[in-house]
């Protein structure tokens, strides 16, 4: 799927395609059929290596339907924290409130609001968990 959105239907279908992309690839995947919501992946181009290298892209990785439309309802309200309407947030690796809080309201220190607004999921501010969907104050 992510073959034919960047190379188009008729490029994006060939096998030797998403071969590419996968050995491109190949230090983050073990497989060309298993991917991770956020994952993000290098794109080469479809001429020859060493030809227009400027034009390798990176796009994030979704697989499937379902986890397309997840990114895609997780952007939307990243967008919508970032415009200072109160949105959704969904913990990605590496995350943590301080992060998440500098991030979204462009103070780290207010990270304690993130946990009063989340109190029912959050149990303790130091250990959140990758997935979590927390719901965010108005920045």
């Amino acid at each position: 799927m992510i073959a034919i959105k960047v190379y188009g239907a008729e490029q994006g279908n060939k096998k030797v395609v998403v071969n590419r992309i996968f050995e491109a690839n190949r230090e983050i995947l073990d497989s060309p059929d298993e991917l991770a919501i956020g994952q993000k992946l290098t794109i080469p181009p479809l001429t020859p290596t060493g030809q227009k290298r400027d034009q390798k892209k990176v796009i994030a990785a979704a697989g499937i339907i379902d986890k397309v439309k997840e990114f895609a309802e997780r952007n939307l309200s990243t967008l919508k924290s970032a415009v200072g309407i109160p949105g959704e947030y969904v913990v990605q690796p590496g995350d943590n409130l301080w992060k998440i809080a500098d991030r979204f309201l462009a103070d780290g220190s207010r990270y304690h609001e993130i946990v009063e607004l989340n109190s029912n999921v959050i149990a303790d501010a130091e250990d959140i968990q990758v997935g979590m969907r927390l719901e965010l104050p108005s920045r």
